[in-house]
């Protein structure tokens, strides 16, 4: 199965964290059991666009605020008609593939953020 993973990071980025970590061992396992994965991920300073690692490719577009953006326009004129099945990894934004897939999709969900996002919002004003 052609698998298409949505992350805002991936383990080489210098803010990676657990649950980049976690993702990338699933990822591991996925090409283990013999499909095929994608990470559509964000870019970074000093970053390849493209790399394969531990058997999966890793495309990166956009930045920290873009990727959301760069990765549906991306998916729209590469990736469109690849993956059987779009893995949304949702670290406080999700990038809606709802809006413009109709792939079978699976979202992990690490954080949801609205304590964070009501905290900033207070300390701002």
């Amino acid at each position: 199965m052609n698998i298409l993973w949505f992350s805002w990071k991936d383990t080489s980025h210098p803010a990676a964290g657990g649950a980049e970590y976690i993702s990338s061992q699933i990822v591991k396992g996925l090409v283990k059991e013999g499909h095929k994965v994608i990470l559509l991920t964000s870019r970074f300073p000093g970053a390849k666009q493209k790399e394969t690692r531990d058997g999966y490719k890793i495309i990166r577009v956009g930045n920290r605020y873009t990727v959301y953006w760069e990765a549906y326009r991306y998916y729209k004129s590469h990736l469109e008609n690849w993956a059987d099945e779009i893995i949304e990894e949702i670290n406080t934004i999700p990038f809606m593939t709802q809006w413009y897939s109709k792939k079978k999709r699976t979202l992990l969900i690490y954080q949801l953020c609205r304590e964070i996002w009501f905290l900033s919002a207070v300390v701002s004003i």
